[in-house]
């Protein structure tokens, strides 16, 4: 019987991958994870943009209907009503409650669209107009921004920015 050399050059199944195929997908599949990690990144990015220009959206219609509230309450004893700010939590970093009885707020019947808040709702009245603020960080970047509409020129005014080295507690 004649014995079988083996030579090494067998079909590609016998073989096996070699060293540079096998580096080669690893490096392809390296690539394809970074670009899906970036895109996974960007459409988180994107996402958390949407919310908080949603919540600058409700906020701005919220305070509009506060501002629209007030000026039908009217004045009270020669001025223009004065409460908050609420919720008390200062300042208003994540999500907070809108808790009852809510002093000021109750009175005129009005609320927060949609509970949990992000912001701090506050009205300042004097004898010759009010304003309607919010503080609060909708954008989750650290800084608070201030919203607020003036009466009696009613235009609305924001987000004027406050990074947190800034920050004045907003009490009444």
């Amino acid at each position: 019987m004649g014995r079988v050399r083996h030579t090494g050059r067998g079909s590609r199944a016998e073989r096996g991958f070699t060293l540079v195929e096998m580096l080669v997908v690893v490096v392809i599949m390296g690539i394809l994870m970074m670009m899906v990690s970036s895109w996974l990144k960007s459409w988180a990015k994107g996402t958390a943009r949407m919310a908080a220009v949603a919540y600058r959206q409700m906020n701005e219609q919220d305070l509009r209907r506060l501002y629209v509230t007030i000026q039908a309450a009217g004045m009270q004893a020669g001025t223009w009503p004065n409460f908050g700010p609420y919720p008390a939590q200062i300042p208003v970093r994540s999500p907070q409650p809108w808790p009852r009885p809510a002093p000021g707020f109750d009175e005129l019947q009005w609320a927060p669209s949609k509970t949990p808040v992000l912001v701090q709702y506050r009205v300042t009245g004097w004898s010759t107009g009010f304003e309607v603020s919010a503080i609060g960080d909708l954008d989750r970047d650290g800084g608070l921004e201030l919203y607020r509409i003036i009466a009696p020129l009613g235009m609305f005014e924001g987000p004027l920015k406050y990074p947190p080295e800034d920050l004045v507690p907003f009490t009444p």
